[in-house]
C-alpha cells in the first residue's frame, strides 16, 4: 500500500465529514443531494470508518465519537410487534444482566431516522458491532467515560436479541427484516447475508452481555434450530464447487464467505466433507487472475472487495476447519499485496478497481482487511490482526480468538 497515513485521512475525513452533514442544525442541508446520498451509509459508513480506524491504531476524539453515538442512536427504534416469547439472561456476570424476566420488546437499528427507512439486520449488525469495539478496545479508553452512556446497556441488547429471533424462519434461515408471523407464508426474498448478518448480531450482543462461550453455544441451541439452518446452508453449495448467495443461483464469493461463516458460528463447519471444501478451495483460487486481483464469481472483472471476501473466507478454513488446508504460497501473497498496493487512489482511499477513480468507504475499508489478513506472511505494516468473522480488529489484550 503507497501510504497508509493518506488512507487513515480519507477514513477520517469520510467519517468526520458524515458527522458534520447530518449534525448541522435542523434545515441546514437538509434535502441537500450529498446527504441523502450520506443517509443510506450513515450506520454501515460509520462502522467501516470505526473499524478501519482502530485497525490503524488512528484514534477518535470524544466529540467526535460523542456526536457519532447520538446520530447512531437516533436510528434505534421499537419494533411494532405481537406477543413473543423473550429471552431470559443467562450471563455469568449479575452485575450486566440479572435473571428478570424482560418485556418482550423488539428493538433494532435503521439505516436512517426517518420514515423512509426500516428495521434491519445488517444496520443492527454494524451498530452492535460499533458498541463493541467501542467497548473493548483500549484505543477509545480514555473517551469511556464520555460516551459510556450513549452505548447499548442491557437493557438494550435483550430485545434486540428478542429483534433477531423474531427474524428466524423455522426453515432455516432469517429474514433481513421484521416480519409479523401471518406473513410468514408470503414469498420473500432472502439470501445468505441476511442469515450470517444476524449469527453475528446474535453472538456479539451476548458478547456485550458478557456470555462465555458455552453459554452462547446454549443460547443458540435454544433459540433456533441449527440443524435446519446447517441444512439451508448446505443447500447453497454448487456442483461447480463454489457457494451461492440464494438457492439455485450463481457461485459468488460473498456466498461462500457468508456461508462457511455462518457454519463457523452454528459449530458445523467440521460436518462438511474434506472433499467439498477441497473444492471450494479450488473454486476460490480460481478467482484470481495473473495480475493478483480476484473476481467475484465466472466471468467478472476484479474488485477490491471480492479480494477481501475470497480471502476472507480461506482464512476461516484455515482458522475453524479441523484438517489442513494448503492456500498458497509466498509469490501468490506477494502478488495478491501488489495488486491491493496498487490499486490505492491519489486521495488515500480506495474504489472498485482502477477503471474507477472515485474512492468510496466501502472499498477503502475491504481493500484495508485484506492487507490485514495477509499480515501474517509478510508483517510489512503496523496494523492489528483481525477477525474474518465479524471485520473488526482482535483486542491484543484478549484473546485471539473471538469464537473459541
Amino acid at each position: 500500500m503507497k501510504d497508509l497515513n493518506k488512507l487513515s485521512e480519507y477514513l477520517n475525513n469520510f467519517l468526520i465529514g458524515g458527522i458534520n452533514l447530518f449534525s448541522a442544525p435542523d434545515g441546514v442541508n437538509k434535502f441537500s443531494e450529498k446527504r441523502l446520498l450520506f443517509e443510506k451509509s450513515l450506520v454501515c459508513g460509520s462502522f467501516w470508518s470505526i473499524s478501519a480506524l482502530t485497525i490503524l491504531s488512528e484514534p477518535i476524539s470524544q466529540s467526535n465519537l460523542i456526536s457519532l453515538l447520538k446520530l447512531l442512536n437516533s436510528c434505534f427504534t421499537d419494533i411494532n410487534t405481537f406477543s413473543y416469547t423473550s429471552v431470559n439472561s443467562s450471563s455469568s456476570d449479575s452485575s450486566v444482566v440479572t435473571n428478570t424476566e424482560f418485556e418482550p420488546v423488539l428493538k433494532a437499528f435503521m439505516e436512517y431516522n426517518n420514515n423512509l427507512y426500516s428495521d434491519n439486520i445488517q444496520s443492527t449488525l454494524y451498530a452492535i458491532e460499533i458498541n463493541y469495539l467501542l467497548r473493548n478496545f483500549p484505543l477509545y479508553k480514555q473517551s469511556q467515560s464520555g460516551i459510556d452512556h450513549l452505548l447499548l446497556t442491557s437493557s438494550d441488547l435483550i430485545p434486540i436479541i428478542n429483534y433477531i429471533k423474531s427474524l428466524y424462519n423455522p426453515e432455516g434461515y432469517f429474514f433481513n427484516h421484521f416480519k409479523p408471523s401471518n406473513e410468514y407464508s408470503i414469498p420473500h426474498y432472502t439470501d445468505l447475508r441476511s442469515t450470517m448478518s444476524a449469527l453475528c448480531a446474535f453472538t456479539l450482543a451476548l458478547k456485550l452481555l458478557n456470555y462465555s462461550e458455552t453459554q452462547i453455544t446454549d443460547e443458540l441451541n435454544k433459540s433456533f434450530d441449527l440443524d435446519r439452518i446447517y441444512k439451508f446452508l448446505r443447500s447453497h453449495f454448487n456442483s461447480d464447487g463454489g457457494i451461492s448467495l440464494s438457492k439455485n443461483a450463481q457461485s459468488h464469493v460473498a456466498g461462500a464467505f457468508c456461508c462457511i461463516g455462518s457454519l463457523v458460528l452454528i459449530e458445523r463447519i467440521n460436518s462438511v466433507s474434506h472433499k467439498r471444501i477441497k473444492l471450494l478451495i479450488s473454486w476460490l483460487l480460481e478467482r484470481m487472475s495473473i495480475n493478483g486481483g480476484m473476481n467475484g464469481r465466472v466471468g467478472k472483472s476484479n474488485d477490491i472487495c471480492y479480494i477481501w471476501w475470497c480471502l476472507s473466507t480461506l482464512f476461516l478454513l484455515v482458522k475453524y476447519y479441523n484438517k489442513p488446508v494448503k492456500l498458497f504460497n509466498q509469490t501468490v501473497i506477494a502478488m495478491i499485496s501488489r495488486f491491493v498496493e496498487q490499486s490505492q487512489n491519489s486521495d488515500g482511499g480506495f474504489s472498485a478497481n482502477k477503471s474507477h477513480e472515485n474512492s468510496d468507504p466501502y472499498h477503502s475499508f475491504t481493500a484495508l482487511l485484506s492487507i490485514a489478513l495477509l499480515k501474517q506472511f509478510h508483517n510489512k505494516y503496523n496494523i492489528h490482526e483481525i477477525e474474518p468473522l465479524f471485520a473488526i480488529p482482535i483486542n491484543p489484550t484478549q484473546s485471539t480468538q473471538l469464537i473459541q
